[in-house]
């Protein structure tokens, strides 16, 4: 997942997230919210969720059904995920999420 820092206004940082055809923008402060679990789905972002999040009879759910509960998945509503992070590679993307400022 490449990312990069996208300004709209000068108080208003926004953080671009992108693998394969999908882009999505969020702010530091939703990403580090995601990654302490005050959010489990940054909807802005047309879905950061984690897999243990998937509604049981959602399409979302289906796609990621198989994959490991704490997994990071960023997909488009009613699409397969674009990409999924497990492991050292979740670890560190949410490491770097508290690194951020707004």
């Amino acid at each position: 997942m490449a990312t990069d820092y996208v300004p709209q206004q000068e108080k208003s940082r926004r953080i671009v997230l992108s693998a394969g055809s999908v882009q999505a923008t969020i702010s530091p402060q939703e990403l580090r919210d995601f990654d302490c679990g005050r959010l489990e789905i940054a909807e802005s972002l047309d879905f950061l969720f984690r897999v243990s999040a998937a509604a049981p009879t959602s399409f979302a759910e289906e796609q990621v059904r198989t994959l490991p509960k704490d997994a990071v998945v960023l997909a488009l509503p009613e699409t397969p995920p674009a990409t999924v992070l497990t492991g050292d590679e979740r670890n560190s993307f949410l490491e770097w999420t508290q690194q951020l400022t707004d």
